[in-house]
């Protein structure tokens, strides 16, 4: 993680399962190819906050591993529904 601004700003995201504002701003990051003054891509921290865990136990994994499936379904049920 780069401890930026846009770290808290995705884990609050997360937190709060706030799916399409994920992809919104995964989708701002790709569109745009920032970068952060270190030359790291904005993009990459942003995988890199959503690929893990908020905590790095084995109880922080399993909360990830539902919270991807239930972003899963979500996206699944908008899409059938043409909400997205």
């Amino acid at each position: 993680k780069t401890g930026s601004d846009d770290d808290a700003a995705i884990r609050r995201i997360i937190t709060d399962k706030d799916f399409e504002a994920l992809d919104a701003l995964a989708s701002k990051f790709r569109t745009e190819k920032a970068r952060y003054a270190s030359g790291m891509w904005r993009i990459f921290a942003f995988y890199e906050n959503v690929g893990g865990p908020l905590a790095d136990t084995p109880e922080g994994w399993t909360k990830h591993e539902a919270w991807l499936k239930e972003g899963s379904v979500l996206r699944g049920l908008q899409k059938e529904n043409g909400s997205w």
